[in-house]
């Protein structure tokens, strides 16, 4: 499980899903596509923590709360550094090859 915070204040998102390009979350508060959301997450095994400014583009239906597809805004490069390797190891976990650009992720 990956506890992403809104530096916002409001209360933190659960990550279902994660790739280079962006998350997956579930919210306790709902938000409109279109809307920035200023996010920090550390990812398992990571020393230092990612910040991200994410887009809202969808919203998605879950069993509680409201899911959210954010999609991040220009990630620093160490943090899509750490975002590739977290998502290659995930592959390699399950025993699969990881698609060769290495987008493609889960938690």
């Amino acid at each position: 499980m990956i506890r992403v915070q809104p530096l916002d204040g409001t209360p933190a998102m659960i990550a279902q899903d994660l790739s280079v390009g962006g998350l997956g979350v579930t919210s306790r508060r709902p938000r409109w596509p279109g809307t920035l959301v200023p996010v920090r997450f550390r990812l398992p095994g990571e020393r230092l923590a990612i910040r991200a400014t994410c887009r809202v583009v969808d919203l998605v239906e879950v069993p509680a709360g409201t899911g959210l597809s954010l999609m991040f805004l220009g990630l620093a490069p160490e943090a899509e550094r750490q975002l590739r390797r977290f998502v290659a190891s995930r592959w390699i976990e399950e025993g699969q090859v990881p698609p060769g650009n290495g987008d493609v992720g889960y938690v």
